[in-house]
């Protein structure tokens, strides 16, 4: 009766122990696929900073060549301006030289 009794026992630690192994082996699956989606989720933050990084980056590139297309358009539009004046300054030249040739034809 003791040695069956021992032999049930035995059984018993066995079967807890393949049940516990099972249990542990589970375990560490679990724990690998945790720390596998843990690595994927860094990576996908990762490449997230980086392209917020090329955004900002970008962003700063576009606000230096707006500003720099600005300064040309001001550039633009004071040429355009000096031009204007240089039109208006021709005109009455040529307004003051047909007055002057019309007054010169009517002393004749």
């Amino acid at each position: 009766m003791k040695k069956s009794q021992e032999l049930l026992d035995e059984g018993e630690k066995e079967r807890i122990k393949r049940q516990q192994n099972t249990h542990l082996q589970n375990s560490v699956r679990n724990s690998q696929d945790a720390n596998k989606a843990l690595d994927d989720v860094t990576k996908k933050l990762d490449d997230s900073f980086k392209a917020e990084k090329n955004t900002k980056n970008h962003l700063e590139d576009s606000k230096g060549q707006v500003t720099l297309l600005q300064g040309k358009l001001q550039a633009s539009e004071s040429q355009v301006q000096t031009m204007e004046d240089e039109r208006k300054s021709l005109l009455n030249q040529v307004n003051t030289l047909t007055e002057q040739k019309v007054n010169l034809e009517q002393e004749r």
